[in-house]
């Protein structure tokens, strides 16, 4: 078919613009991902941080607490020895329960990165199988999985780092590579 020149320079324009755009939107969104991951980096330093000031706050009561006589406190002074184990308890109870608090966020990150690297992993295996068709069949991907597994093994991995390759390329290149040494 012919088609004026005019056409085929806006064409082609247009499709440079749409692959500038796009380059700079994966750009963004890598350095988004960045962001979030340095941010969520930070959080569980802070949520350390803030366990071990907490451990130190119930350090710090208990060591108040060993160090009056109860037992004798409670016989020469039962108003003091009441007044004292209030506060001993409110002050236990404040921490202890800053500590609950700690946790319950700590298990809520958790989560969070858990539900992350859930989808991060259902992403990987779809581009697996766009890059690889073949293996959405479950026989012929068990069958080059046990060769790559072989190789794998050969060079010196052991199951768990096999186990731990999330990444669709990385399962390319090992599968490439096990072909190869097949050879």
């Amino acid at each position: 078919k012919s088609v004026p020149l005019a056409e085929v320079l806006k064409s082609y324009q247009l499709e440079g613009h749409v692959n500038n755009k796009s380059i700079e939107l994966s750009n963004q969104q890598r350095a988004l991902e960045q962001e979030r991951a340095a941010a969520q980096t930070m959080a569980q330093q802070m949520l350390q941080r803030n366990t071990d000031l907490g451990n130190i706050a119930l350090q710090m009561v208990n060591s108040d607490y060993q160090r009056v006589d109860w037992n004798a406190l409670r016989a020469q002074d039962p108003a003091q020895y009441a007044a004292l184990h209030a506060d001993f308890q409110q002050r236990q109870g404040a921490v202890q329960q800053y500590m609950q608090q700690l946790e319950q966020q700590r298990a809520y990150l958790a989560q969070e990165q858990q539900q992350k690297s859930a989808q991060t992993l259902q992403e990987q295996q779809q581009r697996m199988y766009e890059a690889r068709p073949q293996w959405r069949d479950d026989a012929v991907f068990k069958q080059d999985r046990e060769q790559m597994v072989k190789y794998a093994h050969g060079l010196g991995f052991n199951d768990a780092e096999i186990g731990a390759l999330s990444d669709h390329r990385n399962m390319l290149v090992l599968h490439d590579a096990a072909r190869y040494a097949a050879l």
